[in-house]
């Protein structure tokens, strides 16, 4: 039995050592795990030649063999916990670790306070050492055996969370890897622990091959499929024990026949074969179909699929219901939950391709937008290669180690497992994608391939619908263009009368004026003599028809300059109370003449603003001045105020100037703003300056506008139209910001919270 044991010895040392050598290839995919696995195989030998070897070590003090061997088993299961967390996909692994460690940590500690505080040796290992733990009450076997259990089950419930909580099949696959190789090692350490020999012999190679297994996982991204290993296990043991039955059935048919001569033993052995085949074969069929239907895992027939795919394919000459189709396909061939296709919309920017997601998945998903790196991994498989892809590889091959952290994060977004690109004439147009298989299977290769084929067989498709959608669009476009070119024309057509009323209002304003004034000159040049009120009666006249040259100069000049961005504004602090009051104050004449009452309410509290106050008072008056003329005798004007930020959340003061006027009909709200621009027959236009429905040049509001967007606000009109005899009235809105956005903002003036 010795040499057996020394063989086992060096068998199992011999497996650590040999594990080494992965470690040493792949030490530089593994970095710092490397370094944990090799302490974790050099400690577990160590705990095997400790418990197997045949030569007793003397115990010093309390540190006897088996609390050694207590030692050893506890760092080796807290190594192989930290690097098998360490390969949780959860979000919480970095707790999770912190909590392992923890543990290992505090189990280690009360084992050492154990040791030092009784007098009672741990004896693990031996023969019988756990029922003399229980009846002696060893404190340090209770604090090993406890600790032990409470490390199993964390370590077990977090691999199984993991595989519960699993987004991908080949990481569940992963995470129920690991949940076996956890518990075949902690299986391995009660059996190695056991006290008797042969026991703990199994109980070493167990751990071993949870060692060798925890090596397997870490030096390669995909582990096998444990559910196909089981379900081609199961299957192979039922047929063995069918095809026993059978053989057993046809030697004892056989035999019971009591055939006399060779002869006839040979037959009756022929027919038997021959019924035990008849039966065996469809027995065979039945098997195969039930264990396919039972664990789902029927092949694709991809000769029929493609056949009837690109049948369908070939009559969607829109991209929705081809899209529709590719759905439909995926789910019945592939079994997949859902789909959809991530479209290449944007190719502008340099080193990157615009994408956006598109069919069933866009449903919910929205279309979500994300760039492709040309120069990244994922890129060069798809579009340079050609070949599909699975999200897996994407998280853990480290062939895709450099794919760039947003498109990374994208692609999770995405919540799909497996992609193949669409490519006509070289060029990637589309990628085709598909969520997991509703019975969580991952994706073979045959899969894969089935995927890339319909990819291909929709490239052509894809193109064509793309183009007819943008035939559509261009064709809902040239629609929408024309019909703003025949608004356009209307409007061009409305201010080619107004340039023709312009000429016929600007000399009626200009030939006023100046017809008054050569009749005052030839009234002077007849007179010999007048009298002082006379002359001062003509001289009055005089300058009221050259200050309204003036007037209409000035505002063609300032026309001009609005023009061409030229219009200097001189910005000082002042109050919106202020500008108003300055502008109302010398139509109050006019006003009480009219019969019109005005108003101004809610502007002393308002905040102080940055303007120029000479400027803006002019806005505000041409404005009041509009409403004055186009609101008959007795109306009302009413002019309110309030604090208001913007679109953008900048503060400023919204100005509300109301009439209840004629109105203005709803296809000239803004064409009052153009300038010569007048709502009315210029044939009907009016010599006084406030007369009602009477008329200027058509320049005052084109001159408001501009002082106003010269100060970063805006202004706007809103009537429910013209009506001359129920007077509908209008209202002037302007916005002004407390500071223009090119300025530095006044301490004198603080922004409005």
């Amino acid at each position: 039995m010795d040499w057996l044991l020394n063989g086992m010895i060096v068998a199992i040392t011999a497996g650590y050592a040999g594990l080494l050598y992965p470690l040493w290839r792949q030490r530089a995919m593994l970095r710092q795990q490397a370094l944990w696995l090799g302490t974790t195989l050099i400690v577990g030998a160590l705990g095997a030649l400790l418990l197997i070897t045949p030569f007793p070590l003397p115990a010093v003090d309390r540190i006897t063999p088996g609390f050694i061997l207590a030692l050893l088993i506890l760092i080796t299961l807290t190594l192989f916990g930290r690097v098998m967390l360490s390969q949780t996909q959860l979000a919480i692994r970095r707790n999770l670790m912190a909590l392992w460690l923890g543990i290992s940590i505090l189990w280690l500690v009360a084992l050492v306070g154990a040791a030092v505080l009784t007098d009672h040796p741990l004896v693990i290992g031996n023969d019988g050492w756990i029922i003399a733990s229980i009846t002696q009450a060893n404190l340090v076997s209770g604090v090993f055996v406890s600790g032990f259990i409470i490390a199993s089950l964390l370590l077990l419930g977090s691999e199984f969370y993991a595989f519960y909580a699993a987004a991908l099949p080949e990481s569940a696959n992963r995470a129920l890897y690991r949940v076996i190789d956890a518990a075949l090692l902690l299986l391995g350490i009660v059996l190695a622990i056991s006290g008797i020999a042969v026991v703990n012999i199994i109980g070493l190679m167990l751990m071993l091959a949870g060692q060798a297994g925890l090596v397997y996982a870490s030096t390669t991204y995909r582990v096998f499929d444990l559910r196909q290993g089981i379900s081609t296990t199961l299957q192979i043991i039922t047929l063995l024990f069918i095809t026993s039955i059978v053989l057993f059935g046809a030697l004892n048919i056989s035999d019971s026949l009591g055939a006399t001569s060779r002869i006839e033993r040979g037959f009756i052995l022929l027919v038997v074969a021959v019924l035990m085949a008849i039966i065996y074969l469809p027995a065979r069929v039945a098997l195969d179909k039930l264990y396919t239907r039972l664990l789902r895992h029927q092949k694709p027939d991809v000769a029929t699929i493609t056949r009837l795919f690109s049948q369908q394919v070939s009559q969607s000459v829109e991209l929705n219901p081809l899209l529709e189709v590719v759905n439909d396909t995926l789910k019945t061939s592939l079994g997949v939950r859902r789909s959809g296709m991530l479209l290449i919309n944007d190719t502008r920017q340099e080193g990157k391709i615009g994408m956006i997601v598109k069919g069933p998945a866009a449903q919910e998903l929205g279309d979500l937008r994300g760039n492709l790196s040309t120069y990244g991994p994922v890129y060069t498989q798809l579009a340079v290669n050609e070949k599909p892809l699975s999200h897996f590889d994407i998280e853990f091959n480290p062939l895709y180690e450099s794919t760039p952290v947003a498109e990374r994060d994208y692609l999770r977004s995405l919540r799909m497992a497996a992609y193949a690109p669409i490519v006509v004439e070289k060029a990637l147009i589309g990628i085709l994608m598909c969520s997991a298989k509703s019975n969580d299977t991952p994706f073979y290769d045959r899969d894969l391939e089935l995927l890339l084929t319909l990819a291909n067989q929709t490239g052509v498709a894809v193109r064509n619908a793309r183009l007819m959608d943008d035939m559509r669009l261009l064709n809902r476009n040239m629609t929408r263009l024309n019909a703003s070119l025949k608004d356009a024309n209307d409007q061009m057509k409305k201010l080619d009368g107004v340039k023709t009323d312009f000429v016929t209002i600007a000399s009626h304003e200009l030939r006023t004026p100046l017809a008054q004034l050569r009749g005052y000159i030839d009234i002077l040049d007849s007179l010999d003599e007048m009298e002082a009120e006379q002359a001062a009666s003509i001289v009055s006249n005089l300058r009221r028809a050259s200050e309204r040259m003036e007037t209409l100069i000035a505002a063609m000049l300032d026309v001009s300059q609005i023009d061409v961005n030229a219009m200097n504004l001189n910005f000082e602090a002042t109050t919106i109370d202020h500008i108003v009051r300055t502008a109302v104050e010398p139509l109050m004449d006019v006003l009480k003449q009219r019969k019109q009452t005005l108003s101004a309410r809610e502007l002393r509290n308002l905040p102080g603003l940055e303007a120029d106050p000479e400027r803006l008072v002019q806005a505000i008056q041409n404005v009041v001045v509009n409403a004055i003329k186009f609101t008959p005798d007795g109306g009302r004007i009413d002019i309110t105020g309030q604090a208001e930020a913007n679109d953008e959340d900048q503060p400023g003061i919204r100005l509300t100037i109301s009439d209840s006027g004629v109105g203005i009909n709803h296809e000239n709200l803004e064409l009052i703003f153009q300038k010569f621009y007048r709502a009315f027959d210029p044939g009907l236009h009016s010599t006084g300056t406030y007369k009602f429905m009477g008329a200027g040049p058509g320049l005052g509001l084109t001159i408001t506008r501009g002082v106003i967007e010269g100060h970063g606000g805006k202004i706007w009109a809103e009537s429910p139209g013209y009506n001359p005899q129920t007077f509908p009235g209008s209202t002037f809105s302007i916005w002004l910001p407390l500071h223009p956005a090119d300025r530095p903002l006044s301490l004198a003036n603080p922004p409005l919270r």
